[in-house]
């Protein structure tokens, strides 16, 4: 209220007192609160559908949030050309703008926290990056004061837009190449893909720059291979064949389905995955080209981690039909559990002898990880909807 008193205030004083020129104003000052109110609503909605995602992909959202953000200011711009339309067009530039920053801020803070990290010196960053802010605020300022002039000058009003364009084009560049710079130094989905892609391919460990390098940025997750769902359902989890329905819990269905729900066909598949994964806190069947992971309560970071080499090993191995090479290479009949637990186009036995491969590589793989400098205890890797306990 005392924000909005102040902007009808100084709206007020650009009418000199001047009755008619007041009503104006104060219709002015309705129209900019309302504006302001559509934006709030933009922070509201962002806080509340999207607060889980920022850790896991800051820099992708922040490039999302760039994006919001332009779409707002060509919005805001338009109302140079259709001036009658200004509380539409300015108020829904305002709610994108808002969302951007509801979006655009979370990401900051993670990216100031991973300048701090190696020090502890999380206020000094932010003070640092403060000064910082406010001189580039004062340079833009200065430089937007001089430009505007510039183009009064030449009495091309209209060269705002092409002009404002050219400017935003290099903003959301050198925002781009800001957010490619980025060395964060523990996995992500999209990170860990990579990791454990090149691991299976080469037996090697990217390191932190190369394995930062190999994120792509503006992709999400889903786009990465080995494509990995966490936390999903039974009804996800058990491969084609399998109908859904029967699960009694839908497409998006959380909680524990109990044996009974099951169909005979589910309950066999079922149990063999326990079986199979037993000492593992998670379950990964591997249909679709997709690791469908469930996770068992109490899993953590590792188990995801764990999960993820198991996904890239299967990808890898899945398209090249060869059950035999594939029982020699792990030393044992990988089809001692049936073909049931796998795609139907993969080979028999295919999810057995990934599992037998991550128990066999996996602590070559987190030594050398480790040794690059990895922080896999600060993995931040999707939770997904859905914990499974497992009981008897």
């Amino acid at each position: 209220m005392s924000h909005s008193l102040a902007t009808s205030s100084m709206i007020q004083a650009l009418g000199m007192g001047s009755s008619p020129v007041a009503a104006v104003a104060a219709s002015a000052a309705i129209k900019w609160i309302t504006k302001d109110g559509l934006g709030a609503a933009g922070r509201l909605i962002v806080g509340g559908h999207l607060a889980s995602v920022f850790d896991e992909d800051p820099r992708r959202w922040r490039m999302v949030a760039e994006s919001v953000s332009t779409l707002g200011l060509a919005l805001e711009i338009a109302t140079q050309m259709f001036p009658a339309n200004f509380v539409a067009l300015a108020g829904t530039g305002t709610l994108a703008k808002s969302m951007a920053k509801g979006m655009g801020r979370p990401c900051f803070r993670v990216i100031q926290a991973h300048f701090s990290a190696s020090s502890n010196n999380f206020g000094d960053v932010a003070a640092k990056e403060e000064v910082w802010e406010v001189v580039a605020q004062l340079a833009g300022l200065a430089s937007s004061v001089a430009l505007l002039q510039a183009l009064e000058a030449a009495g091309q009003p209209e060269a705002v837009i092409p002009a404002w364009a050219a400017v935003h084009a290099v903003h959301v560049s050198l925002r781009y190449v800001a957010l490619r710079s980025l060395r964060f130094p523990y996995p992500n989905q999209k990170r860990a893909a990579a990791l454990a892609s090149a691991h299976v391919a080469s037996g090697r460990v990217l390191s932190i720059d190369d394995g930062n390098a190999a994120e792509q940025i503006l992709l999400p997750p889903s786009a990465c291979r080995p494509h990995v769902e966490f936390g999903c359902s039974l009804d996800e989890a058990l491969p084609p064949g399998s109908s859904p329905a029967a699960l009694g819990l839908g497409s998006g269905g959380a909680g524990v389905a109990a044996a009974q729900q099951l169909s005979a066909e589910q309950q066999q598949q079922l149990q063999a995955l326990v079986q199979l994964y037993r000492g593992e806190r998670y379950l990964l069947t591997w249909h679709g080209g997709t690791a469908w992971v469930l996770l068992l309560e109490g899993a953590g970071r590792e188990d995801q981690l764990r999960a993820v080499w198991q996904a890239a090993w299967l990808e890898h191995h899945a398209s090249q039909q060869q059950p035999a090479a594939v029982a020699r290479s792990n030393g044992s009949d990988p089809r001692a559990v049936g073909g049931a637990l796998g795609d139907a186009s993969s080979s028999p036995g295919l999810l057995a002898a990934s599992l037998q491969a991550l128990h066999a590589q996996w602590a070559s793989f987190e030594e050398e990880a480790r040794c690059e400098g990895w922080q896999l205890e600060r993995a931040v890797l999707p939770q997904g909807r859905t914990r499974l306990r497992l009981e008897g």
